[in-house]
């Protein structure tokens, strides 16, 4: 049986919601291949096999519709409403910023989540360029850069990353 909402056809089928805590962000990278391993990796971290977030990608922005002018993508992190959710996200958030996107080489990271709560992101994601990062303003944003020092591995030049918090 089909349920009609406001012109809208609903699939009898299954469904299930809880409520959330969320923030959304905005990758962007040098080209199409490292964009899409940034955003998957970012969604698919293993900590959705612990329970602890859920990660999906909301949408893919050509250059026209973000901050640096690159290509991009929309992300969401989710985790449950209990209590010390917001800790459970900012540490869920650092994780697959560090680990899932900052690997990547040429990509960004913005705040997508018009909000009156922001979620400070130094400690979750750190200073994870042993020294080597450094803070300055970017795309009208406070920011934090990483040099990836991949020069001695394949003697081209060093890529940047970047961590827009504002």
């Amino acid at each position: 049986m089909n349920l009609h909402i406001n012109n809208i056809t609903v699939d009898d089928t299954y469904c299930e919601a809880f409520g959330g805590v969320f923030t959304r962000f905005i990758i962007t990278a040098g080209d199409k291949k490292r964009l899409k391993r940034a955003a998957y990796l970012s969604t698919a971290l293993p900590s959705t096999v612990f329970g602890k977030s859920e990660g999906g990608i909301e949408a893919w922005l050509d250059p026209t519709r973000t901050p640096d002018g690159r290509i991009g993508a929309v992300v969401q992190i989710w985790v449950n409403d209990i209590k010390d959710s917001d800790r459970i996200l900012a540490s869920e958030l650092g994780w697959r910023i560090r680990q899932g996107i900052l690997v990547v080489p040429t990509t960004s990271v913005f705040n997508a989540l018009e909000s009156g709560t922001s979620i400070d992101m130094m400690a979750p994601v750190g200073y994870c360029a042993d020294g080597y990062q450094v803070e300055e303003e970017r795309y009208g944003r406070q920011a934090l850069l990483w040099s990836l020092v991949a020069a001695w591995i394949c003697g081209g030049p060093c890529v940047r990353s970047v961590c827009c918090v504002g």
